[in-house]
């Protein structure tokens, strides 16, 4: 029985307590740079809005009707042709 193959149950605990620290420390990181991402993309997404907005004005003499506006009346002025959606998780 001396000669048995393995890993001791105190080897096994010390590598499960420094997953334990590494995804601790991965997760939040994650978490930061999803967000970030998210919020440029929204803020991209204004930008893109505004320009469409914009250039609809310029071709219908410089007003939208009743100060109202359909945003599906954009959709010609993106790439692709339809409005930019930004769906969070």
């Amino acid at each position: 029985m001396q000669n048995q193959k393995g890993f001791t149950l105190m080897e096994l605990m010390v590598v499960m307590v420094i997953i334990g620290i590494l995804i601790g420390i991965a997760v939040p990181s994650y978490n930061k740079v999803t967000a970030t991402a998210e919020k440029r993309a929204c803020e991209a997404n204004k930008r893109t809005i505004k320009g469409a907005v914009q250039a609809y004005i310029l071709e219908n003499n410089g007003s939208i009707e009743n100060n109202e506006l359909d945003i599906a009346e954009l959709d010609s002025f993106f790439d692709g042709g339809e409005v930019p959606q930004m769906h969070f998780s």
